[in-house]
């Protein structure tokens, strides 16, 4: 059988909403696609946003420093291999890039 190497991916804007979130982490499944990203996401008192266990989360690298700025993060399945992909480096809250 051939490996496919295409990459599934879903953006969606949730608009801060915990309930818009929870409903997109249902949509999504748990292999449909390979990277969601998301704008404007949920992120708790904790500045943490929400996932299930089969997506790895990735936010910002000025995440730590600055959440409150923080208006994008991006999930990848974790059936992607984590030594297939890298978090870049990119000094804003607006992008999150691997």
């Amino acid at each position: 059988m051939a490996e496919n190497n295409n990459l599934r991916i879903w953006q969606q804007n949730i608009n801060a909403s915990l309930i818009a979130q929870q409903d997109l982490l249902k949509t999504l499944g748990k292999n449909e696609y390979d990277i969601c990203v998301i704008q404007e996401p949920y992120l708790d008192m904790m500045n943490r946003t929400r996932a299930n266990p089969y997506w790895i989360v990735v936010y910002p690298t000025t995440h730590m420093t600055e959440p409150k700025k923080t208006r994008t993060v991006m999930l990848v399945n974790k059936k992607l291999a984590t030594d297939r992909w890298e978090e870049l480096e990119v000094d804003s809250g607006d992008v999150t890039a691997i």
